[in-house]
């Protein structure tokens, strides 16, 4: 994709979960807060809560699920208080998430 196309970008992370890792480490919050006031995605964020029947424990994965649920309860209070609508995704299938995220991507607006 080439910047400033009109092809829709989906991230998997974005400038507000640093400001949720910084309250994770009990940082103080600083630029990562401005960046994220400041450069703004689309106002509908799409949000896969929590699902114990998938969480693995692994090297990439250090926080146990109790820890992980509560950095997502976090990290949604902070997208949400940063004035995004949040499309909270269904625990289904790898095939039926993509296609609600498929689906809602063909109706949205540009910014």
């Amino acid at each position: 994709l080439q910047a400033g196309g009109n092809e829709p970008l989906v991230f998997d992370r974005g400038i507000p979960d640093i400001v949720a890792y910084s309250d994770c480490f009990d940082l103080v919050r600083g630029a990562e807060l401005k960046a994220a006031e400041l450069y703004r995605y689309h106002s509908t964020v799409f949000f896969l809560p929590s699902w114990e029947a998938i969480y693995e424990h692994d090297d990439d994965r250090k926080m146990s699920f109790e820890d992980a649920k509560a950095f997502g309860a976090n990290l949604k209070s902070v997208y949400q208080k940063l004035g995004y609508q949040l499309l909270e995704l269904p625990c289904v299938s790898v095939e039926e998430r993509a296609a609600i995220i498929l689906s809602h991507i063909g109706e949205a607006k540009p910014l």
